[in-house]
């Protein structure tokens, strides 16, 4: 797991199948270094990786 996934902040991760880790924490997503807003994607739930929109 990357060293940038603080086990102690966040609270859940997962990894697909593409290799690309997705983690909820409680003020929002961070998918491989990059931050969204919880306005963003559903609460406390899995995205896909065609769900996110990386521009």
């Amino acid at each position: 797991m990357p060293a940038e996934f603080d086990p102690d902040f966040y609270t859940s991760t997962h990894q697909t199948e593409t290799g690309i880790f997705y983690v909820c924490f409680d003020r929002g997503w961070q998918i491989v270094g990059e931050r969204y807003h919880m306005k963003d994607f559903p609460e406390k739930a899995w995205i896909r990786d065609s769900d996110v929109k990386l521009n």
